[in-house]
């Protein structure tokens, strides 16, 4: 059977003078996403810290996120920061009173990034206030204190090794 042109569609003046229904846009979603409820946190340690960290982490090969919430929880009950903060608590974490944006500190830093429990990261920026220091102090102070409590050396005992990192 031979084939035939397909004819093309036809339009009268009617349907062509007639307004296009009106659409929707599309839903935008608000939500949040319901598969934790961890508080993304990014912390500032110091060389000193973070080499310290690196050796915790070689002799037990805890997490990142437990060895944060053990250290910050230590050092809050040090504070006598209650141990269960209030639900509507404050979770902004305040800067370094002292630092001046685009002014050398004297030290360097490395940035991580660790999920904690809203409740330690209340219970953190409790102690920030109360301490009036700002995070990345806090962080380094929290830490080096639970190290010298586990006995972690400090840089200047853990060798050549830990510097060259």
């Amino acid at each position: 059977m031979p084939r035939t042109k397909a004819s093309a569609p036809q339009t009268s003046a009617a349907s062509e003078s007639e307004p296009l229904p009106r659409q929707r846009p599309a839903q935008i979603r608000h939500r949040e996403a319901v598969w934790t409820k961890l508080k993304q946190t990014g912390a500032h340690l110091r060389e000193d810290t973070d080499a310290r960290l690196t050796a915790f982490w070689e002799q037990t090969q805890r997490s990142l996120q437990d060895t944060f919430e053990d250290a910050i929880n230590a050092y809050c009950d040090k504070l006598r920061i209650p141990k269960t903060m209030k639900p509507d608590s404050e979770l902004a974490i305040p800067r370094n009173p002292g630092l001046v944006p685009a002014e050398p500190n004297g030290y360097t830093t490395r940035k991580i990034g660790v999920r904690l429990q809203p409740n330690t990261r209340a219970r953190l920026v409790a102690a920030c206030k109360k301490e009036q220091l700002g995070g990345t102090d806090l962080f380094n102070d929290a830490l080096n204190d639970y190290f010298d409590k586990l006995g972690i050396p400090t840089v200047d005992r853990l060798g050549p090794a830990a510097e060259e990192e």
